[in-house]
């Protein structure tokens, strides 16, 4: 169960949006990184449709991906940390506003005295064009919070953590930061046949090039026996249902075992 201070203290009028954060494709240039985002939300959408959580829409928000009023929340979280090319996601309270009044007013509503005898740390980023700065809306809702009860600031080992981003008229307030798998979004590189053998090593290794963008099918060379293809195919089928979100690998199972009389071994 996700649980978070913020969310506990409910709504009150504002929309639920998970912020998805990524990382290594906001460096990359400009129509590498459209192509990138529209594959990361296409996969976003699609490990949110095999976990069966509904949602109101995912879509590009000024550096960030937001996926609004997702359901139930905790499954929508689990899934959003298995997809590569996600840094970090993040429950958030949205709200408009445009004043840095408004702003810091409107966020010590919502958080609703979760701050109350703690002492605080408060995280700020700004993007687009405003008339304050990242450091004026820290310092705002910081003084506001010390007003409404906290016990002190502490930005080395804080009781609680609050974070506000404002990215144009959008707002977004949030107390948790869940991290995701990083790496870049699964089908951005080419296609890679992976042989695996129900082991760890094969496993890792598949991962790894899934996270690195690569789409993975996977090849068995059944030399074991039954319980080997087995375990084989559990290990495929875990990496594709879990983690290949966005597209669809293919298992092949090539038979070796009459390869073993003539190598005189014995059939398991």
């Amino acid at each position: 169960m996700l649980k978070t201070e913020l969310l506990k203290k409910g709504l009150a009028g504002a929309d639920l949006v998970v912020l998805v954060r990524y990382g290594e494709l906001a460096i990359k240039g400009a129509p590498t990184r459209r192509r990138m985002q529209r594959l990361l939300v296409r996969n976003i959408t699609d490990a949110l449709e095999r976990k069966s959580v509904e949602h109101k829409g995912v879509k590009v928000v000024e550096g960030r991906i937001a996926v609004s009023d997702p359901s139930p929340l905790e499954e929508a979280v689990r899934a959003l940390t298995r997809v590569f090319g996600i840094v970090s996601v993040s429950p958030s309270l949205s709200y408009t506003a445009s004043s840095l009044g408004e702003i810091v007013e409107r966020a010590i509503e919502l958080l609703g005295g979760s701050f109350a005898g703690k002492k605080i740390r408060v995280v700020a980023r700004r993007v687009g064009s405003h008339s304050f700065t990242s450091l004026d809306v820290a310092r705002e809702l910081g003084r506001l919070m010390l007003e409404r009860g906290a016990s002190g600031v502490d930005l080395k080992n804080p009781e609680y953590t609050v974070y506000i981003e404002v990215r144009g008229s959008r707002v977004f307030l949030y107390d948790t930061v869940v991290p995701g798998p990083g790496g870049i979004p699964l089908g951005s590189e080419g296609k890679t046949l992976a042989l695996v053998s129900g082991g760890f090593d094969s496993a890792v290794a598949s991962w790894m090039l899934m996270k690195r963008g690569s789409s993975v099918d996977f090849v068995f060379f059944n030399i074991g026996g039954e319980e080997q293809a087995r375990i084989a195919r559990e290990v495929a089928c875990y990496l594709a249902c879990e983690w290949a979100h966005g597209v669809e690998p293919v298992l092949y199972e090539v038979e070796f075992r009459w390869l073993m009389p003539l190598l005189g071994m014995r059939f398991p």
